[in-house]
């Protein structure tokens, strides 16, 4: 019995049986090194590529670091050139428009000395009259002739008064004076002459003159609060203590991390864009910033005592412009020195005049004939 069991388990189906059960195990064996070797080779190719990714994330950062401080002292000059050429300009300016208020206040000088002359020129005019009749006797031609010659200077006064110093005033008491001097001519061939002098008389008067006094210190109070117009910036100062408090905080090597950290794995970037509200500025382009607004003032100024309607209106708008881009319009400051800006610039400084010379000529084409 036991021979027969021996002679069944040394039998070929057995043999054969043990064979493949060994090749099998054998194949499942080589799979399993096959399959082991690919993933050690993947995780050792990863292993290759994060390594390079760390390298060149490093040594791009590190290029940054070194090319940052270039970049800085690179526009920190160019920001100091400008302003200083900003600065000169200014100063310029400033010096022209000063010499222009200078000649501005002679020319005004000059236009009320002769309102003056022409307001003392009545006065004159019939002492002279009651001089030459108090020696010697007048005749009538001599009278006519001399009251003639009046009315016309007056008229010649008038139109040089509004043409060339656009004083409506001034004008308008001199053809008011040529209009008495004709009535104490009592020649009726003189109405057309009269006639005429009432309708520009008329004219003038209809004409609504700025307040060219209230205007100027309008100017002048918004001038005055420039200085203390907030301007929407974020001190340079206050910016160079928050990266340095986090520089401190902050490691080199953890910085490299994040910033390799978030190049590996962010799929979204998210970055902080300053705004303009968020701009920093020193305390010089600050002080660049107020100076420009009130040479913009100052030349509005100019432009009033001058009557430039368009040199006016361009620098009142440009000024206004200026507080919208530079200044904290949320303060109530800002937003009533806008407000004023912009009903200043509606006005009218250089109203038209009417042609006042018609008369003159009507006067003068009477004394010909005769």
């Amino acid at each position: 019995m036991r021979e027969k069991n021996t002679n069944n388990s040394n039998s070929p189906e057995n043999t054969k049986a043990s064979e493949l059960k060994e090749e099998a195990i054998s194949s499942d064996s080589n799979h399993i090194i096959r399959r082991t070797n690919r993933v050690s080779y993947f995780a050792l190719v990863c292993a290759l590529i994060f390594a390079l990714l760390a390298i060149f994330s490093s040594g791009y950062i590190w290029w940054q670091y070194q090319q940052y401080p270039i970049l800085l002292s690179q526009s920190e000059s160019q920001t100091t050139n400008s302003i200083s050429d900003l600065k000169l300009s200014l100063d310029a300016l400033i010096g022209r428009i000063n010499s222009l208020q200078d000649a501005n206040n002679s020319a005004r000088d000059f236009v009320n000395e002769i309102d003056n002359r022409v307001q003392q020129l009545p006065e004159r005019f019939e002492a002279l009259e009651r001089r030459i009749s108090l020696l010697q006797g007048i005749s009538d031609d001599t009278r006519r002739g001399w009251l003639f010659g009046e009315a016309q200077y007056y008229l010649t006064v008038a139109d040089t008064t509004l043409s060339l110093y656009k004083d409506r005033d001034g004008a308008i008491t001199a053809m008011e004076l040529a209009d008495a001097k004709l009535i104490e001519l009592g020649d009726q061939s003189f109405t057309v002459v009269r006639q005429h002098l009432a309708q520009d008389l008329q004219l003038l008067r209809a004409i609504q003159l700025t307040d060219e006094e209230g205007l100027n210190n309008s100017l002048l109070r918004l001038m005055e609060m420039v200085d203390s117009l907030p301007i929407v910036s974020v001190p340079l100062q206050n910016l160079s203590n928050q990266e340095q408090s986090s520089v401190d905080m902050e490691s080199a090597l953890m910085r490299v991390w994040l910033r390799f950290k978030q190049a590996i794995l962010g799929m979204v970037s998210v970055e902080r864009v300053e705004s303009l509200s968020t701009r920093a500025l020193t305390a010089e382009e600050q002080a660049v910033i107020k100076k420009q607004l009130e040479l913009e003032l100052q030349i509005a100024r100019l432009a009033l005592s001058r009557r430039q309607s368009e040199v006016f209106q361009t620098s009142l708008s440009a000024a206004n412009i200026l507080l919208a881009r530079e200044f904290d319009t949320n303060d109530a400051r800002v937003e009533g020195a806008s407000l004023l800006l912009q009903e200043l610039v509606q006005l009218e400084i250089d109203p038209q005049y009417p042609d006042i010379g018609g008369s003159l000529e009507l006067l003068r084409d009477l004394g010909n004939r005769e």
